[in-house]
């Protein structure tokens, strides 16, 4: 049955106590009731945020692609944009949540033609986001500073204000996308990245990002089991272990499904998790809900650890194998907290 809350104690100090600001005495739901759930006042700021520069996209992108002199973009437009990440799928961390927008454009058939324009497009993007911070038509965008360079999309930390003049710093991720699962099978879809070398595989990501944020919101109804991911994420940042967001969304899910019931003691479920990432440096986890990952050129053929996507059987969430091997370390630092 696991540990139940009375047996998990905070009173361990250096390297096993699971996180600082634990109180003394402190049981882990009194901790993500104080410091893990998003307030409501937290999550309508990054909303309203959102709000704001998914209009100024959809205002000004358009335009923007049909006055670029490549033919190819006269027909371009947006057909939708997308908020994935943390915030998109109610993963959301209060205070540490980036936003990340998928530009779904029209009048782009293929991948392959994406790839080939993204370079323009992100051109386009980047002279847009300029433009955003220095008009005086958007006085609630004060900054921009453009993080590591990407072929597949922009990377910012955009500085907003609101009405009382506080100031917000975010980290946005903008990604240009073709809605290539509502006009083609996901069998033909897979069939292609199949055929094709991994970079460009790459392009399809962002493509099927509708497929993995609506993957962890239907497995992540239930709030206990949003705490345990917003815990766990917590805890990674807070200890510095190099594993994704999404690796977490994923094995806390995975960890779920293996026990299913809605209620549960939220340390027991911890020490579970923190079991597996105890045996990160074997781990082997496919989701088989929407392909058979044994019939595809994928991480399962390599000696490493693999957490594969359930949307895409070509992106292994999973750290590194020296990675795998600090997270495993870190697991251990803190399981005893929990026997």
């Amino acid at each position: 049955m696991g540990v139940s809350q009375s047996r998990y104690s905070n009173e361990s100090s250096g390297p096993r106590r699971l996180l600082d600001d634990i109180r003394s005495g402190e049981t882990l739901n009194q901790y993500i009731e104080r410091i893990v759930q998003p307030d409501t006042a937290y999550l309508e700021k990054c909303n309203r945020t959102v709000d704001k520069l998914v209009r100024f996209l959809h205002e000004k992108l358009t335009p923007a692609l049909r006055r670029l002199s490549s033919h190819q973009l006269r027909n371009v437009n947006v057909k939708e944009i997308l908020k994935s990440g943390s915030l998109g799928k109610s993963t959301a961390v209060r205070n540490k949540s980036d936003i990340d927008l998928i530009l779904f454009l029209n009048g782009i058939e293929t991948v392959e033609n994406l790839r080939d324009l993204m370079p323009t497009i992100l051109r386009c993007l980047r002279e847009l986001l300029n433009e955003l911070v220095r008009s005086p038509n958007y006085p609630w965008a004060r900054s921009i500073r453009y993080k590591k360079d990407s072929k597949f999309a922009i990377c910012c930390i955009l500085t907003t204000t609101d009405d009382y003049g506080n100031e917000d710093e975010r980290e946005v991720d903008l990604l240009p996308a073709v809605d290539i699962t509502h006009s083609e099978s996901l069998r033909r879809i897979y069939d292609k990245m199949d055929s094709t070398d991994e970079d460009s595989r790459r392009y399809y990501s962002a493509c099927l990002s509708r497929m993995q944020r609506e993957f962890v919101q239907n497995a992540t109804a239930s709030a206990k089991v949003k705490d345990l991911i917003r815990l766990v994420k917590i805890w990674a940042k807070d200890r510095q272990v190099p594993i994704r967001s999404y690796f977490v969304e994923l094995l806390v899910i995975y960890n779920q499904r293996r026990h299913p019931a809605q209620d549960f003691e939220i340390p027991d479920h911890v020490k579970e998790i923190l079991v597996l990432l105890s045996e990160c440096e074997s781990m082997r986890i496919v989701f088989t809900d929407k392909y058979n990952p044994r019939n595809y050129r994928n991480t399962m053929n390599k000696d490493q650890p693999y957490l594969l996507c359930p949307a895409n059987p070509f992106m292994n969430t999973a750290p590194s194998p020296a990675d795998a091997r600090i997270v495993a370390r870190k697991a251990r630092e803190v399981l005893p907290i929990f026997s």
